[in-house]
Formats: structure tokens, sequence, C-alpha cells
């Protein structure tokens, strides 16, 4: 960017001159060693554009050494703003320059040890994408609300502080119409910046009280404003998501891979974004209540907008550090018939969120091991449960089934009085879908496309990749086709002859295809689905008839056939090892620069195998996307359980907003 240089006009001297004069007009200041503070603007500072950081006073500013009885004389005036202002407008540096210089300084002020210049620095980064780290300081222009304090150290005094307040409100709205910032960061604290509020014409929109950082917000002249307290001794990192949140700017943080995935900062949330998401649900007119969520394509486009919106919010206000605990009380209950980190992790956390306490039902010290029905467990572990959520994907044909019975059994005894309440079923993967997995996928593509409607045309490929282990499940592909294929997508499905996906999925993608106006087809060749795939997605299952047999087998505990079987399973996809994701693959995606995405755990060559889904360089590129990828579960479950057993889920959401209690203190 081309460097600029923003000289104030003479009329701001003057009014400088005359704030000087009536400093030296307070007797009761005579003793005081003063030093004088001149507005700093990067030489990248963008009128129009840049943000204008305002703090209380300098604070041990070393240069300038004046008492106040020497600003009675015109020209120790005219030479304490020459000092100043040579330092901001005639050096051939960058006047912002010196915050760079004094980084890590062991002699005299290091702006590292700073909170006041670390909160500004990531604040700049993530508001000003083509700042870096090497000049991240040219971008900002930095005043203060004093423009005397004392040159020892420590803010102005009382007496100080009314001397020259009229003239540096004055000079505060020259620099507004001057540098003509978008944005305005004042970081002072309630006591000093609402005297000038009156001055300055700002009426204040938005009082957060309660919060970490943030104190209040105001549009003024077309600028955003942003007043927060200090940052000494809070935490960085949640000082600046919510200064970033009241700026509104949640898809403004940098972009540094690949395609350009967002940081973790994107899904911090205003209150006025918040509260745009929150008015959607009713439009949509879905009914949850008391609904399970089993199978994606059982519900409507609507009802899963409606997941994704509420998974938004919570996951807003997690992030702003906002309590969402809706519930006082209660179980969730979680039923894990296979391995699980992820998705066993993203359950707990969902119900904490909430408010639920969780309990894992090990049927192995259960009463289930006697002999005890599924109806009656179901009911049995349900008296205080609000959710139940059920892994249960190693069995084709048996783990939706089973989900449906426990759905059943709770039906009944809700009906008949029972159970007070009817507990949610929550699908955490079953033998045909892993909801939970697939719509935090789709919201993380809403993320990096900007929304569902971006999503129409793309092509995404979910292609079969070779993996040294056998019996992998085919619900994440089963859910991947049948759910992206809703919102206008070009999906592709990818694999060797014979290994089948359950055929009804295929036909669900089909249909869901034609009715959203995308595409779905079927080939056997990973390169041509690469080809100019806006989405990758490879990832190894075992064909459906292997599947089937593997059921019936550990039915009959036949495990000599199971063993056979198994050897001839790897044995077939070691035919297969150059289904790899690498990045000759990746160099046939649109541009070469498709999304990577992965259910995880991948099998990564030479990391966790020999050879496997993906290469080492490939992965290792989008590691930290596919664990944002991962970070949405926590919250897609918990829209889950909050949809499901609330009437007016818009009105607890909104409730949430505005009682915006602290998660921490």
């Amino acid at each position: 960017m081309a460097e600029i240089q923003l000289l104030l006009p003479d009329t701001y001297r003057s009014t400088f001159d005359a704030m000087l004069a009536g400093v030296a007009s307070d007797t009761g200041l005579r003793d005081i060693e003063l030093t004088v503070f001149w507005p700093l603007c990067g030489r990248c500072f963008v009128p129009g554009q840049g943000l204008l950081v305002i703090g209380r006073a300098v604070n041990g500013w070393t240069e300038g050494q004046w008492r106040a009885p020497a600003f009675g004389d015109p020209e120790n005036r005219r030479a304490a703003i020459e000092e100043v202002r040579s330092r901001s407008e005639a050096s051939t540096d960058c006047p912002m320059s010196w915050v760079g210089k004094a980084a890590g300084s062991d002699n005299g002020y290091n702006t590292n040890r700073s909170a006041f210049w670390r909160v500004v620095r990531k604040i700049t980064a993530s508001i000003t994408p083509e700042s870096d780290d090497d000049n991240w300081w040219s971008h900002v222009c930095w005043s203060n609300l004093c423009k005397v304090s004392p040159w020892e150290g420590g803010n102005p005094s009382d007496r100080l502080f009314d001397a020259q307040l009229k003239s540096c409100i004055d000079l505060l709205q020259a620099e507004l119409d001057h540098f003509k910032p978008s944005r305005v960061l004042v970081i002072a604290g309630d006591a000093w910046y609402r005297h000038y509020l009156d001055g300055l014409g700002i009426n204040i929109s938005d009082r957060q009280r309660g919060a970490l950082a943030v104190e209040a917000v105001a549009r003024h002249q077309g600028q955003h404003w942003v007043f927060t307290k200090r940052p000494e001794g809070k935490p960085q990192d949640d000082f600046v998501r919510e200064v970033l949140n009241a700026f509104g700017e949640p898809a403004a943080a940098k972009q540094t891979r690949g395609r350009g995935f967002p940081s973790d900062m994107e899904t911090r949330i205003d209150t006025a974004s918040a509260r745009a998401l929150i008015d959607q649900l009713p439009a949509l007119g879905a009914n949850h209540e008391s609904r399970d969520c089993l199978l994606t394509w059982q519900r409507s486009t609507d009802e899963l907008q409606a997941i994704l919106l509420a998974a938004e919010v919570l996951e807003g206000l997690w992030r702003n550090g906002t309590s969402a605990r809706v519930f006082d009380g209660g179980l969730a209950v979680s039923i894990f018939r296979d391995q699980s980190t992820r998705t066993r992790f993203s359950y707990a956390s969902a119900a904490s969120l909430l408010g639920l306490d969780v309990q894992e039902l090990d049927e192995k010290k259960s009463q289930i091991a006697h002999g005890e029905t599924v109806r009656e467990t179901a009911t049995m572990i349900s008296f205080l449960t609000e959710a139940i959520g059920i892994r249960d994907d190693m069995f084709l044909g048996e783990g939706h089934k089973y989900m449906a019975e426990v759905a059943a059994a709770l039906d009944e005894s809700f009906a008949e009085g029972v159970l007070p309440q009817r507990p949610a079923v929550i699908n955490l993967q079953c033998d045909l879908d892993h909801p939970t997995q697939t719509l935090s996928d789709l919201l993380h593509l809403k993320r990096t496309f900007g929304s569902l409607e971006a999503l129409r045309g793309k092509k995404l490929a979910m292609t079969w990749a070779y993996s040294p282990s056998y019996g992998k499940p085919l619900s994440v592909p089963q859910g991947i086709i049948t759910l992206m294929t809703r919102f206008g997508m070009e999906v592709v499905l990818a694999h060797p002859p014979g290994y089948d996906l359950v055929p009804e999925t295929l036909e669900i993608a089909a249909r869901h295809a034609d009715e959203s106006g995308g595409s779905f087809k079927l080939i056997h060749d990973m390169g041509e689905a690469f080809g100019d795939a806006d989405i990758v997605y490879p990832k190894s299952w075992a064909p459906y008839q292997i599947m089937q047999q593997r059921t019936e087998l550990l039915y009959a505990g036949a495990t000599g056939k199971l063993d056979a079987l198994e050897k001839q399973c790897l044995a077939d996809n070691a035919k297969y090892k150059g289904w790899e994701c690498n990045e000759q693959m990746m160099s046939l995606t649109r541009g070469g620069k498709a999304s990577y995405m992965h259910c995880l755990p991948a099998d990564i060559t030479g990391v966790s195998c020999d050879a496997g889904e993906v290469s080492a360089d490939v992965f290792e590129r989008a590691r930290l996307d596919t664990y944002r990828e991962a970070a949405h579960k926590p919250f897609v479950i918990a829209a889950m359980i909050l949809l499901a057993r609330f009437e007016q889920p818009a009105d607890v959401l909104g409730q949430l907003l505005d009682d915006r209690k602290l998660r921490r203190a």
C-alpha cells in the first residue's frame, strides 16, 4: 500500500496553542512537570476506512519536559507544539514506527509489555487484512483524550483534566474531521470518555453492562465507535473478541490458508447480527419441539436451516463470553456403542453449554446385560433427562433401528404420564447418517463461502480414499451426499467399483438434487471427481455388501469367518492405494485450491500410517481448517437440543441475548 502523510491544519495548531495557554493560567498546576502529545497517524492509514485508537493520555512520555507556567509565553507554546508536531509530521519515518521499534525493548518503554498495544495490535490485524506483523502499526491512527499529562508518568489529575477538557474536545473533533476514520476505538473507561460525549454530539446506542471489555457502542457521523474499559489484567483474547464483535466484524478476521478459511474469530457475533439471526427462526416456520434429530432427510430444509441459525447464535454467545444456560438442572444421557473422541466431547460440551449434566450409559455396567429391554432402559434413564445422544454405527441395518426403538419407547412413556417430559433423541452417528457431523460440515461451508446460497453450483467431490483398516462406517459419505444436494450443490460421489453405499441414500441424493436445482452423479475415478472441484471430502468406508456380511457374522459369533472377511477386505483396499488425496490430486481442483474437508481422524500417509487417505503436506495445509470444521459440532448439537425442547426457541435465544449474563467472571 502506498504511504500517505496526513498533516493537521493550522487551525488545529491554534486550538492546541489555546489549550496550553489555558493550562498555564491555572496556578494550581505551576509546580507540575508536564509533557505534550500530538496525534500520530500511520502512513498506511486510509481516510474513510482506517481505525483511530484513542487512549486516556500518554503515560511516561519522556520527551518534551515543561512546567505549566512556561506555557504562558507564546514562544514556549510554539516551541512545545513544534517539538511534538515534528515527531508526528516532519519525520521521514512512519510516525507510528516507534511502536514497532519499542517492541521487546530492554531500555525504556516496551510495547510488547503494554496491554494497550497488545490488544490494539490484534484488533488491527483482524480488521485490516492488508496489515502484517511487521507493519501493523502503520495502519493505525493514535490519539489521546488528554493532550497534556504529567511528565513523570501517570494520568492527569482532575485539575489538569479540567484545565484542558474544552480544548481537547475541539481538538478531537478536528482530528475526526481531518483523519475521517471509519472506526473509532476509545480504550479509556467511562469515567474518562463520558466527559467528551456531549461536546462531540455522540449518542450511545448500546450500553453493554457486565461485559469484560466493551462498555458502549455508538454511530456518529458515519463512524462506528466502540468504548471499552482498560485492558490491563483482563484475558487478552476475550477482550479482543468483544471489541471485534462490537465493531460488527465477524467476517473481517484475516484469511490465511488455502481458499481463505476464517480463523476462530469469525464466529464472534455482535448484538445486531445475533438478533437478525434469531429473528429468522420464526420466519422459517420450522416445528422442532419434541422432534428427534435422527436422519437429515427426515427434516425439512427450513428445519435444517433453523438448526444452523441457532448453532451460529449459540457459538457467537459462547465466544462473546455470554452464558447460554437455558436449563437449571437435568440430564443429557449419552450412549456410545462405538469409539468416539470428537462427538463424545462435543455432546458433553453441548450439554454443559445449555446447563445440563452429562451421564454416559455404560451398557456393560447396566441391567441390559441381564436382559433389560430397550423400551425399559429408555424409560429408566429418562426421568429427569432432556436429551439422549446415541452412537450406533457399526452394525448395518441396526443403528437407526435402535434409535427409532428408543424414540418409540419414550413416546409411550411420555404419553402415559410415566415421564414428565419427552427427551429429544439425537443421532450421534448411526449406520445410515451422521447428522451432527454433516450439519457441522454445512455450517463450515456456509462460513467459508459466505452463505448457504453461495454454495449453489459449487462442486463437492465426496470420494472414497485408501485406508489400511476396514469396516469404516458408511454414514459420513451417505450423510454428505444426501445433505449437500439439498442446497443446490453439484455433488459427485466417487469410489472404486464395489465400494457401494446403501442404495436408498443414492436415491435420496438424486431426488434432493432434482428438487434443489443441483446435481448428483456417481463415478469410479477419483481424478475426475477432483476436476474443478470447489470442495473435496476424501474418506474411506467399507463396501455396503461387506458391512451387511459383517453384521450377520457378528450376530452369529462367527469369529473365524470375521477374520477371513477382514483379511479379504484389506487385500481389496490395497488394490486402490492410488486413491489418495495428494498434491497431484489437489492440482486438479478449481485453481488448485479446493477446500479440503474431513470428519477426522484422517489416515495421514507417513504420519498415522504408511499409506492412507491423504498425504501429509495436503493435510498439514488444511489441518487447522479441519479443526475449525469440527469446532462447530458442540453448537450444532446444542441447537438440536434447544430447538427440540423449547416451544419458542427464538424467544429463549433472545432472552439470553438480553440478559447478557457472563459465563465466567
